[in-house]
């Protein structure tokens, strides 16, 4: 096989993705960079915490824990590094509390691979490979996330909503635009506390676009005709969790959460599937000292596996962080991955100060 076929190819499975958008009006794991979630505290309690969640990072998983923080601004910011540092995952989020107790807050996300070599036109006219032809592009998915709460008239509930606009670039390839919403609510008494978040529940949509003219190379490669547009659609989901929190003694307490997380855009390999819905179970720990430093740990993402020999077996992702809270300032750290426990895992580390 020559250089071009190659390089083609390479580009082809690149773009594919995008490209069956339009076979697929709602295919599986659309927006997915969304489900990661942000906050080294979440993510090492292994995302179960759609009910204990707090600060500035609720808007991800409980956007209805926002109201009535205490603190009139809060800021968090999160950067994270997967596959050895060729993926990178960034947010930055602020939080402002109004006279009613309702609070806003805007948070952006990033995950994105950069520096990636377009070698489509490394080839002169005359054949030859000219590396000065070679040009660097990024591919990156973008979320802006726009979040409301206030407590209700019922005693301990509150609730919240977020408005989200998707942003998803491949570079001069294809490009699209998204907009979704996501609605929820949480109730806390004493020591337990409930919570629900139904993502995208008017469905969210991307409206692809694809640049014919750059894409031509790859005209011969792919098995469809490249598409003007297209329109994804990512379906709802729901997150439910629960927790309480028991004192251990006066100075030591301990926060135990269960979650649960549905999907209905049909079976996948979670722990409990249907034909038309997926469940996957979540569990976290959060051990902490005069609520000064906190040690977590968590365990999630339980996949029903096959091997080659048909043997079936279930897998998991195990995570443990720790915390420290000094006056106003917040520093968490998760050792975690996005995968199993094949995945090497990767270091987080979040931060979000409270100005009071």
């Amino acid at each position: 096989m020559t250089l071009r076929p190659q390089l083609a190819l390479l580009a082809a499975l690149l773009l594919l993705a995008p490209a069956r958008l339009s076979a697929q009006v709602a295919p599986k794991y659309s927006n997915e960079f969304l489900n990661i979630g942000v906050g080294a505290r979440n993510l090492a309690m292994a995302g179960s915490t759609s009910s204990s969640t707090r600060g500035v990072e609720s808007a991800f998983w409980n956007p209805a824990a926002l109201a009535g923080a205490p603190a009139r601004w809060e800021i968090g910011a999160m950067h994270a590094e997967y596959f050895a540092g060729i993926s990178k995952y960034d947010y930055l989020g602020a939080a402002y509390a109004l006279p009613d107790s309702a609070r806003l807050a805007f948070s952006a996300v990033r995950l994105g691979i950069d520096g990636i070599q377009n070698t489509l036109e490394v080839f002169d006219s005359q054949g030859n490979i000219d590396y000065n032809r070679i040009e660097l592009f990024s591919v990156a998915d973008y979320a802006f996330v726009f979040s409301y709460a206030r407590p209700s008239p019922l005693p301990g509930l509150s609730i919240g909503a977020n408005a989200k606009v998707v942003y998803r670039d491949v570079g001069k390839f294809a490009q699209a635009f998204g907009f979704g919403l996501d609605a929820a609510a949480r109730w806390a008494k004493g020591r337990w506390a409930a919570g629900i978040m139904a993502q995208d529940i008017t469905g969210t949509f991307n409206a692809w676009s694809f640049d014919q003219e750059a894409l031509n190379p790859l005209a011969d490669t792919l098995l469809n005709p490249i598409p003007d547009n297209a329109l994804e659609v990512s379906l709802p989901q729901v997150r439910l969790a629960g927790s309480g929190r028991f004192q251990i003694n006066p100075d030591m307490g301990l926060l135990a959460e269960l979650a649960l997380h549905a999907t209905f855009d049909g079976q996948r390999a979670d722990l409990l599937t249907t034909s038309w819905a997926s469940f996957a179970p979540a569990l976290g720990l959060e051990l902490d000292f005069r609520g000064i430093v906190m040690a977590r740990a968590g365990v999630g993402n339980f996949q029903n596996r096959v091997d080659f020999d048909g043997s079936q077996w279930t897998s998991f992702q195990p995570n443990i962080g720790l915390g420290l809270k000094i006056k106003n300032l917040r520093i968490d750290y998760a050792l975690t991955d996005i995968g199993s426990q094949v995945v090497s895992y990767s270091n987080i580390f979040s931060l979000a100060y409270a100005f009071r």
